[in-house]
């Protein structure tokens, strides 16, 4: 099984829409996949397969969990089922990381089949979950989202820098909604080109430009699909850290750890 991580440190640029996108792309060229759902905060992955139903979830063989399949047969785990929908779970980190550690765990998870790609749904966070699913055995790759605005951008080169920290395979770059220029849209103001030029300076060759609709989006991720087929996933060089913004940071680390210290004489 090859496991595709979609990722990125910003929320709301379209992890979901790009990972249940690349899952039905998959699934359309024949291949056996599964979507993987590890978003606490907002688990939203079923919505795009019709399977917005919390009580979803069977237990099969030694207690093992059975995620629902969607109209064509996929099969997408996601947190979503394990709680009443609308609510909010306060989890705390190592509690998050232990759970998802068990569900990429074999034979936890029951996806009726081996299969061929696991895609992988991530929160938008540098600790915790992520640092797991960074850390899986069959990981063959990453896709980072990114949107063209400064903002977006910006977090895109937070992204790729931590996949070099750990060292992490990185397939490319999905440019979501790349047509809506600065003039049509108060959202961006950058242009794919921009985004493009970031990538290529952090050593990330492949990127693919996805519009903006709500639908149609097929051809695009069938596309990139293809190119997967022909893809090496490349580990990005390690970052050569400058010496004055990493004393900075350990100076703001040293201050911040007196005044707890003070906080904690004085109560």
């Amino acid at each position: 099984m090859r496991t595709i991580v979609v990722t990125s440190l910003k929320g709301g640029v379209g992890k979901s829409t790009c990972s249940s996108e690349l899952i039905k792309a998959l699934h359309r060229t024949g291949l056996r996949v599964g979507g993987l759902d590890v978003d606490y905060r907002a688990p939203n992955l079923p919505f795009f397969f019709g399977l917005d139903s919390p009580d979803q979830l069977r237990r099969g063989h030694e207690d093992s969990l059975i995620p629902p399949k969607s109209a064509e047969g996929i099969p997408i785990f996601s947190l979503h089922f394990m709680w009443p929908p609308g609510q909010a779970v306060m989890v705390g980190n190592e509690e998050a990381m232990l759970e998802v550690a068990q569900m990429l765990q074999p034979k936890v998870i029951d996806w009726g089949e081996p299969l061929d790609y696991l895609v992988v749904d991530t929160p938008p966070d540098s600790v915790g979950t992520i640092a797991v699913v960074l850390k899986a055995t069959d990981l063959w790759g990453c896709v980072v989202v990114c949107q063209p605005s400064r903002v977006s951008r910006t977090d895109a080169e937070r992204t790729i820098s931590l996949l070099r920290e750990v060292s992490a395979p990185v397939l490319g770059l999905i440019i979501n909604q790349a047509y809506l220029w600065p003039d049509h849209s108060p959202l961006f103001d950058l242009t794919e080109q921009d985004i493009r030029a970031m990538a290529a300076e952090k050593g990330i060759h492949n990127c693919w430009a996805v519009p903006h609709r709500r639908d149609g989006l097929g051809p695009f991720f069938d596309k990139i699909v293809r190119q997967f087929q022909r893809l090496t996933p490349e580990v990005l060089p390690k970052p050569v850290l400058r010496e004055e913004p990493w004393n900075e940071l350990m100076a703001i680390s040293r201050l911040l750890n007196g005044l707890l210290k003070k906080q904690n004489v004085r109560n």
